[in-house]
């Protein structure tokens, strides 16, 4: 017995120490919200994650999120949960309530308190299933019912009076757990049959079932019994054969893979096991020691989404989730509680030196890790009389590693003991290196170590002379030889060239705040402060810029390395791959989209064996460039909301909307309707570096620059008929993933409408016609009075 404990606690200690590599990332931290006791988690055919706490509903993009509040009957729950099915998203809490989520006004109205009808205000819903011609079926303490055509009847009257659990087998029939045992119901004629009756003693408490259609194998999960499977076929019930099994509660049974499923736990984590023996495999549990593991041991749900995205809900840590397929990135970090780690998570510099050992410049010294061993070694960490935060690295041809800080000089260590050779300093009185702040350290061809600093003046160490010589002062960040004698300094106000015998320099560039650079060719790509990435032709004098308008992650450019005809690039918001011929962008997305490290200024490097490493704000990021993944040209725009003069046009009496606004095509307005806000957001993304530009028709000329604003204000627009047309545009800024169009009709006022143009015209006509005739009138009358007495002076004359 003794022998089978310690194997077992081998075994789990080898799945903790396998199942570390895996990163969870923690909801509440990524959007700083808080939200806690998430029982369930879904995801619907728009693509937002859905989760429920009965603190309200969360919808999640990657970017974004919104809180919704359910209308209770009666606050006093213990858990809401949610299910997605037939397009149709629904709620349901333990005492009874069940809502649903109304598309048309963005939010979830109340269908049924079952406990009305039932007149039971002590029951509790268990689950829920939509069948096929849209009928609720409630699993409740009370038995099961059907609720349809806003009436609720119970079925199989007292045969199961507590229905734990049940599970489509198809699409007509359910297998339901109850408290005596499995029965099977057909929904349609609502006939059922008992299954498998419990044996005395075996009654069991069912948690969670779950099945795959076509497969003889249901698995139960129980409350206190641990795993059973149950076959369908020889209808025999059978506990798991992985022993140990942990006998709390199981919330959760979902497959990961076709051969591999995850069990939640209430207490236990995550436990994956295959799916044809039932081997362990891994155990996900909290590790307070790592911020990336599971936050909470209570399980109470696992959905895996078509992204290979594992979602979890925990009682204690809320939702979290990692990603099963994605490229292999070593993210090497401070571990807490454990020496043999990184000593700071800031990495301003990374080197690799002669004999294959990583060394890292940190904010609280320097560590050389020994990539064969695995072992870490860590020096100058917590000085209090020095400076602790290094800035600079570099090998000498003696195999020494040259260490610049910030404020306290430089530090020769051995590079096979890690003994300090020398400390050079401006404070000790009799070193000749004046400079104590040493941001760059570089060897040039002939083995001579020059030392730059924006704070300070050019220092060369003569190796053959074991001696410093100072230059003129120059601000620099980054040096690189262009051909022996001639350096490139990237400097704060631009870029220079320095001969090294004459120490005279030229301005090549000027105006720009460099903080790296390379040289290909004819070319030198430079990373700048505030404008990007720039390249300058020394051969025809030619330059360009290359900005967040071109696709940039950000125009703060900190850190660049050459692979093959790509540049990839280190900024302020991000990791992206330029394409110099091409001359396009394309988005990292290896690391979660929210990961939003700062890459450091000239901190990164190629490793012999083809890896790149770079130094952030959160350690050092190592991998394979050629197994990276980028971000995919797909996605959609998703129309949040319209807004009408500061109202949502839900909320609007004067708007009747009859579908969706992410349905609507065409809007019509009154004329004092005339400011409009459209509010859109990217869905279905793996990035979230989606931009957008758009164009009104009827009033632009042109498009907008692409913007990652997911709001357009148009105001005191004039009566018209107008065509807003949006696109949304990969990370290379080029390609157009989607585009969408929104007809928008301002009608006129009363007074400018076509009738009443109408009707004044021909009231006018009418009018002029009627003075006319008028006029006529009066002349023929007039004529005839004159024709009149003319006849009667004739008359009186010739009498």
């Amino acid at each position: 017995m003794k022998t089978r404990i310690i194997i077992a606690v081998l075994l789990l200690s080898v799945s903790f120490s396998y199942s570390s590599n895996v990163k969870f990332y923690d909801i509440n931290s990524i959007h700083g919200i808080s939200m806690r006791e998430v029982a369930s988690v879904c995801k619907d055919r728009d693509g937002f994650i859905w989760a429920s706490s009965k603190s309200g509903i969360l919808r999640l993009t990657d970017n974004s999120y919104h809180i919704y509040q359910l209308p209770y009957e009666t606050p006093n729950i213990i858990y809401t949960k949610l299910l997605y099915d037939n397009d149709s998203l629904l709620a349901f809490t333990n005492n009874g309530q069940i809502f649903h989520y109304n598309e048309l006004y963005d939010r979830f109205d109340l269908l049924i308190d079952i406990r009305k009808p039932l007149n039971d205000t002590h029951l509790v819903l268990n689950r829920i299933a939509v069948d096929r011609y849209g009928s609720i079926l409630i699993a409740a303490t009370t038995g099961l019912h059907k609720f349809q055509d806003n009436k609720l009847i119970t079925i199989g009257e007292e045969k199961y009076t507590d229905i734990q659990d049940f599970i489509w087998l198809d699409e007509l029939h359910l297998l339901m757990g109850t408290n005596n045992g499995f029965w099977l119901l057909n929904t349609y004629t609502l006939t059922d049959r008992h299954l498998y009756t419990y044996e005395e003693g075996e009654e069991l408490k069912v948690s969670k079932l779950h099945h795959v259609q076509g497969d003889k194998m249901v698995w139960v999960g129980t409350s206190a019994n641990g795993l059973y499977l149950y076959d369908l076929d020889s209808n025999k019930l059978s506990e798991s054969p992985l022993k140990p099994f942990p006998n709390q509660p199981i919330h959760a049974i979902v497959p990961n893979t076709d051969s591999t499923v995850m069990v939640g736990i209430d207490g236990q984590g995550i436990w994956e096991l295959t799916i044809e023996n039932h081997r362990l495999l891994n155990i996900y549990k909290e590790n307070p020691d790592n911020p990336l593991s599971l936050k909470g041991n209570g399980v109470y749900d696992i959905y895996h989404d078509q992204d290979k995205r594992i979602w979890v809900c925990t009682y204690s840590g809320g939702l979290s989730y990692f990603d099963q397929e994605s490229a292999e990135v070593t993210q090497i970090t401070h571990q807490i509680n454990n020496p043999n780690s990184l000593s700071n998570d800031n990495v301003n510099k990374v080197i690799e030196d002669s004999r294959g050992n990583i060394w890292f410049a940190t904010n609280n010294g320097v560590n050389r890790w020994e990539v064969a061993t695995g072992r870490w070694h860590t020096y100058y960490q917590n000085l209090q009389e020095q400076a602790q935060v290094f800035l600079s690295l570099c090998e000498d041809r003696n195999g020494n590693i040259w260490a610049g800080t910030y404020s306290s000089g430089l530090y020769v260590i051995n590079g096979i003991t890690g003994r300090e050779i020398a400390h050079y300093s401006s404070k000790d009185g009799f070193s000749s290196l004046t400079n104590d702040y040493i941001f760059d350290i570089f060897k040039d061809s002939q083995g001579d170590l020059w030392l730059g600093s924006p704070l300070g003046q050019i220092f060369l160490y003569d190796e053959s002379e074991r001696r410093f010589e100072a230059y003129p002062y120059q601000p620099v960040y980054a040096i690189e030889e262009l051909s022996p004698g001639n350096l490139l300094l990237a400097c704060t106000y631009g870029l220079l060239l320095m001969d090294k015998k004459t120490e005279q320099t030229r301005t090549i560039l000027d105006g720009y705040l460099l903080h790296d650079l390379i040289v290909i060719g004819d070319n030198v790509w430079m990373g700048s402060s505030g404008d990007g990435l720039l390249r300058y032709n020394l051969r025809d004098n030619t330059f360009e810029k290359f900005t967040t308008d071109d696709g940039l992650l950000s125009n703060y450019v900190n850190s660049i390395l050459r692979e093959g005809k790509y540049l990839w690039l280190g900024t302020e918001s991000g990791l992206c791959k330029f394409d110099t011929g091409e001359k396009n962008v394309e988005i990292f997305s290896s690391l979660p989209s929210f990961f939003n490290v700062s890459f450091n200024q000239n901190a990164s490097l190629k490793l012999t064996n083809g890896q790149l490493i770079w130094g952030t704000s959160s350690g050092a990021l190592m991998f394979e460039p050629d197994a990276m993944l980028f971000s995919p040209s797909k996605g959609r725009i998703y129309f949040q909301d319209i807004v009408i003069s500061g109202r949502s046009i839900r909320d609007n009496e004067s708007f009747i909307i009859d579908s969706p606004i992410d349905e609507l095509e065409e809007i019509s307005l009154k004329y004092d309707q005339n400011t409009l806000t459209l509010e859109f957001l990217p869905i279905g993304t793996s990035s979230l570096y989606s931009k957008f530009s758009w164009k009104m028709e009827g009033t632009d000329e042109e498009w907008t620059q692409p913007t990652s604003s997911g709001a357009i204000t148009y105001a005191s627009m004039p009566s018209g008929d107008y065509s807003l047309k949006i696109r949304m545009y990969d990370s290379s800024l080029k390609q157009v993933v989607e585009e969408r169009s929104l007809g928008i009709r301002i009608t006129p006022p009363w007074w400018r409408s076509f009738w009443f143009r109408l009707i004044i015209t021909l009231l006018t006509v009418a009018l002029l016609v009627f003075i006319i005739r008028f006029y006529i009138d009066r002349i023929r009358q007039q004529h005839a009075e004159d024709k009149i007495r003319f006849f009667a002076n004739m008359a009186h004359d010739i009498r």
